[in-house]
């Protein structure tokens, strides 16, 4: 046909027991977008792709045992399949070894329609048995150049109404590089940044387009927000299948002698994740690096409703993957429900994040918008000497008002905000100010960069009208009385510097001299008296 090539030819011996058939086929097809029309669906345009298969039965076996032999190749990529059927009548007893061999993990991005690194060559093996109810794949072997990976896995299906099915596995990974597949936001993303007093368009539900003007509301609406939230949500109010936990016994463990992930390299990393009547376990979670480690458990108990949800996780002396440097991480949550939405929204407990040394690429620093950094002329990056934020998280509400701070090779960060995980609205500020010394400007910068919006839809403004009045407890110059971040054990862990770095471990990285605060007041009741000296006018008009 215009869509493929094939030819078949078959011979049997026995039509009745099935015994000594024999039957090949031979295809090629130009591509699989040739297909579009057959398949009622959209598939990739491929390299021309040839298939051959080859099925013997044995001609002394009265149950119709037949081996089969079949290759399909495209560019560089094959696939292989050598097994046996022990029931060509049936079909209920397979067992095949399956092949996959590339030049390059490259030459499949026309098959998974996503852009994979020029690297191999790349080989896959394994062997896959099915019996009635049983599913097993063993010797799993991966090899994608100096990286390999092994394991297997065996499914066994409940063979009567209220009976479990289990899965076991085990993945064993001397070396695998996982830097490739981060999700950075891509390069050519823009930075999620509007400016006050220009129109934004937004997308709404309908897919209307409606214009913001310059407080941010909705033409012809009064709005006590800097933006109207959208209604759509990250966190769905569809009740989660809690019910099929009960319905599966797992054990399944990973390890890794080396994990590579961007700037990370982690050592013996273990993880066992087991289920067993509705309690869902995952740990222990743990690897080293270096002189860092990493602790932690993920635990869902859906034995009772709620469902309870319960995570902690410890990282010390850990670089970051994408900032490397050096990290100490602190996450304790609590949270039950029966949906995502009402886990997050009820969520308790506390993140504490401490980073130094780190590094921001422009290529990253770009993401998070202007106004925040500056770049030298000799460099295309700058320092991340040391940064914190500690959240606070009662009944969903995130907390991080004055309890973030970072200082950088050219500029400071103070601010903060909150969350609400019920609403899934977010307010924060941050305000930039060039470190003294330097000869920065501070003429690049924004005096605050304010983050309005929700979770799914946020909104970034540079120095917006009336956030100083709105909003001012964002602000950076808010005296707060000082405050005890983190604990005394990472006080060495800090590079010695004059500035933040030291008001973070003594607690005073929020204290501002008052002539500073004063002032900031100052501007900001003048801003107001202005606005609403033009709004009277515009009244009379």
């Amino acid at each position: 046909t215009d869509q493929f090539n094939a030819r078949l030819s078959a011979r049997l011996q026995d039509v009745v027991a099935l015994k000594g058939a024999h039957a090949t086929l031979d295809a090629s097809l130009d591509s699989l977008s040739r297909l579009n029309a057959i398949a009622g669906s959209s598939l990739p345009d491929t390299d021309p792709i040839s298939l051959h298969a080859e099925v013997m039965g044995d001609e002394e076996s009265s149950e119709g045992a037949a081996t089969f032999k079949a290759k399909a190749s495209s560019g560089s990529t094959t696939i292989e399949l050598d097994g046996l059927l022990g029931n060509l009548k049936s079909v209920d007893d397979i067992k095949t070894s399956i092949i996959v061999a590339s030049e390059s993990l490259a030459d499949l991005n026309q098959f998974v329609l996503q852009e994979l690194p020029d690297d191999g060559p790349l080989s896959l093996s394994g062997t896959v048995r099915i019996k009635p109810g049983e599913y097993y794949l063993d010797d799993l072997q991966f090899k994608l150049a100096q990286q390999e990976a092994n394991g297997n896995l065996k499914l066994q299906l409940a063979q009567s109404e209220g009976a479990v099915s289990t899965v076991t596995g085990k993945v064993e990974i001397p070396f695998l590089d996982l830097t490739p597949y981060l999700v950075y936001g891509g390069a050519n993303k823009p930075a999620a940044e509007a400016v006050i007093g220009a129109e934004v368009e937004d997308k709404s539900n309908d897919g209307r387009t409606q214009k913001e003007d310059d407080t941010g509301g909705r033409k012809g609406e009064e709005s006590d927000d800097l933006f109207e939230v959208a209604s759509d949500r990250i966190f769905s109010t569809e009740p989660l299948p809690f019910d099929r936990l009960h319905l599966i016994d797992a054990d399944f463990s990973l390890g890794a002698d080396r994990l590579k992930i961007g700037k990370t390299a982690l050592t013996d990393f273990k993880v066992t994740l087991t289920l067993k009547e509705g309690l869902l376990n995952i740990e222990p979670i743990e690897a080293g690096d270096g002189e860092g480690t990493l602790k932690g458990f993920i635990r869902l108990d859906a034995r009772k409703e709620p469902a309870m949800f319960d995570v902690e996780i410890t990282m010390e002396d850990m670089p970051t993957p994408r900032l490397g440097g050096g990290s100490d991480i602190n996450i304790n949550l609590k949270g039950d429900g029966q949906t995502p939405a009402e886990i997050m929204g009820g969520l308790d407990g506390q993140i504490l994040v401490v980073l130094r040394d780190g590094r921001l690429e422009h290529s990253f620093a770009t993401e998070l918008g202007t106004g925040l950094l500056s770049f030298s002329e000799e460099k295309d990056y700058t320092d991340l000497e040391c940064g914190i934020i500690r959240m606070d998280i009662v009944d969903g509400l995130v907390d991080f008002d004055n309890k973030l701070a970072a200082q950088l090779t050219e500029v400071n960060w103070r601010g903060g905000g909150e969350i609400n995980l019920k609403t899934e609205k977010l307010a924060f500020g941050i305000a930039p100010k060039p470190r003294t010394g330097l000869g920065i400007s501070a003429g690049g910068f924004a005096s605050l960069v304010y983050v309005a919006g929700t979770l799914k839809s946020p909104r970034i403004v540079l120095n917006p009208k009336d956030v100083a009045v709105k909003y001012g407890k964002y602000m950076a110059y808010v005296s707060t009385g000082g405050l005890s971040l983190v604990a005394e054990s990472l006080i060495n862990k800090f590079r010695a510097n004059t500035d933040i770095c030291a008001q973070i471990l003594d607690g005073t990285v929020f204290d501002e001299d008052p002539e500073e605060l004063l002032k900031a007041q100052a501007e900001a009741e003048a801003r107001a008296a202005d606005d609403a000296e033009s709004a009277s006018k515009t009244e009379i008009e």
